[in-house]
């Protein structure tokens, strides 16, 4: 028998039996590598719900013997499109002498990786079918982590948050071996990335995810009949919960909790965790599923349940309602918090109060600010008459709950005493701007200062420098293109506007492009919809301030970076 240009023996057997089958396009030739690929995918998608992606490439790999030993579901789906009862038919055997995937990553560090299936002949053939996809998933995700450890993406937690919402979906009536697999995955891969030192807001959306992973994998561990592991899995849950702030989660995992006491016959301790989760629930349905645990747990009598009585109490604890509540109730807990719950409202009260305080003077600054000129100095007298002080008193207030706003959001973090500055500052720009017409260099420079000082801080303290460049380029593409615009059309934009619109782009593109050019574009299309409201109105072109709409842009901006 000939030899492929590899030195492999080719495959003969698959290629006559794929030759035998007539191609299912009705012309009458063969099947070709393409059907047999298609025909494979739609089995499995079909049998399985496994989503292959087989091609006429592969089928090539396989005839010319290249690969030798698909994993099962390949096998499976080979076998039943092509009408044959082994895997010896088609001449698939393991190739005991091939190296395995961590040698072959040793010798080949630059190279591309391969198809998992090329890989799978050196893992031991006692491994089951969902170890080794479950393995190959976890390799993938691992990859991924390592990645993403240099550069966490803001969509990280959406994927994590959607591939939990998959599997809560699946886990009522798919293969339970495979889900626990899966979720271990989600789990470690959080952890690697926990791991990492990373922004506040960063880190509590991890905690989350992993909280979630591990409140699930609790619930998978009462079903496989390990209580124990099931109470360590909930307990991990529970502080992740608490570290994250997120009360949805908080509520589910003592539900969890309850549930798990309520199986080993503990009466006191599924009462009180289910009246603990009561305290964190978001929800009618969260408060109506502790109110049915604590109820359980108050008419428990008898002993321990056996491990088989174990896994069908959590079952039951799945149908309280129709369509499997927990898991409803875990798909709920996945949407992302609200945005009050994400705000550290101790932080957001105290820094509102000392910005108030801090506001009467700002204020009193900003209406000493001449309409050209050098600065002058603060009077110092924010109540010298009774216009002076209505004015001062506003400016305090707005400043106050801008600040408020801030702190809240923003919470214990590196970045508040910069973003607080700026709010102060800001309030009295955008005063100054209405007044006069000017947007002072010197204050727009202090909050420049204050954000370039809080970004190195925070990029040395987690050793991730990606959001400090994100930023600047930010910055000096927004600064560029509006000072080309200011060039291209004089009178229509002044250099303050353009030093400013590099601030508000500078200081959000720290959390992402998208919130950069969703504050930028506030801005803008506030202060479009004021000027056609006076045009409107008074029937001409108004020279309006343009500092206030961009400043209010840039906490719209700050809005939707926490929302």
């Amino acid at each position: 028998m000939a030899m492929s240009d590899s030195g492999r023996q080719p495959n003969d057997l698959l290629r006559q039996a794929r030759l035998r089958m007539p191609s299912p396009s009705g012309s009458g030739r063969a099947m070709s590598r393409q059907e047999l690929a298609d025909a494979v995918n739609a089995y499995l998608w079909r049998k399985h719900r496994h989503e292959a992606n087989l091609d006429a490439n592969y089928i090539g790999k396989l005839e010319r013997g290249d690969h030798r030993w698909p994993h099962d579901l390949y096998r499976e789906g080979f076998r039943v499109v092509l009408g044959v009862t082994t895997d010896a038919d088609l001449d698939f055997f393991i190739v005991r002498d091939m190296p395995s995937a961590r040698a072959v990553a040793a010798a080949q560090p630059e190279a591309s990786y391969e198809p998992f299936d090329a890989l799978a002949p050196s893992m031991p053939t006692s491994v089951g079918i969902r170890a080794r996809v479950a393995r190959a998933a976890h390799e993938s995700q691992a990859f991924l982590a390592q990645w993403e450890s240099r550069c966490l993406s803001p969509q990280t937690v959406e994927e994590f948050a959607e591939d939990l919402s998959r599997l809560s979906a699946e886990y009522v009536h798919e293969p339970l071996d495979g889900i626990f697999d899966e979720l271990v995955s989600v789990r470690d891969r959080a952890y690697g990335l926990l791991g990492q030192q990373r922004r506040t807001a960063d880190t509590r959306g991890l905690l989350f995810v992993a909280g979630l992973a591990c409140g699930m994998l609790a619930h998978a561990s009462v079903d496989l009949g390990d209580r124990r592991s099931a109470a360590h899995q909930a307990r991990v849950a529970s502080r992740m919960a608490t570290e994250s702030g997120h009360n949805g989660l908080l509520a589910w995992i003592y539900g969890t909790q309850s549930l798990i006491a309520y199986c080993l016959r503990l009466s006191d301790k599924a009462v009180e965790h289910a009246e603990h989760g009561e305290s964190y629930a978001t929800s009618t349905a969260s408060r109506v599923r502790l109110a049915a645990l604590k109820a359980r747990g108050l008419t428990i009598t008898g002993p321990p349940p056996s491990s088989t009585e174990l896994g069908t109490c959590s079952r039951q604890e799945g149908c309280l309602s129709s369509g499997g509540w927990r898991w409803a109730e875990a798909g709920r807990a996945l949407a992302p918090a609200g945005i009050l719950d994400r705000m550290d409202l101790g932080v957001g009260l105290m820094a509102g109060i000392v910005g108030a305080g801090t506001g009467v003077f700002a204020t009193d600054y900003a209406l000493s600010v001449p309409p050209r000129g050098r600065l002058a100095c603060p009077t110092l007298r924010p109540f010298a008459d009774r216009q002076r002080t209505r004015a001062t008193l506003a400016g305090a207030v707005v400043t106050g709950v801008v600040c408020m706003v801030l702190g809240a959001i923003l919470g214990a973090s590196r970045l508040v005493p910069a973003y607080w500055l700026c709010g102060v500052l800001g309030v009295a720009l955008a005063t100054v701007d209405v007044r006069t017409r000017r947007l002072p260099h010197a204050m727009t420079g202090v909050m420049y200062a204050s954000c370039a000082v809080a970004f190195g801080l925070s990029a040395a303290g987690s050793g991730d420098a990606s959001p400090l460049v994100r930023a600047v380029l930010a910055a000096a593409l927004a600064f560029t293109g509006f000072l080309v615009l200011a060039l291209a059309f004089p009178g229509q934009l002044g250099l303050g506007d353009v030093v400013l619109v590099g601030w508000v782009a500078f200081s959000l593109g720290w959390f992402g492009w998208r919130v950069a050019m969703v504050g930028l574009l506030a801005g803008l299309i506030l202060q479009a919809l004021v000027g056609i409201l006076f045009l409107v109105r008074a029937g001409r072109r108004p020279a309006l301030p343009m500092g206030p709409a961009l400043l209010i842009g840039w906490l719209v901006g700050i809005l939707v970076a926490a929302w």
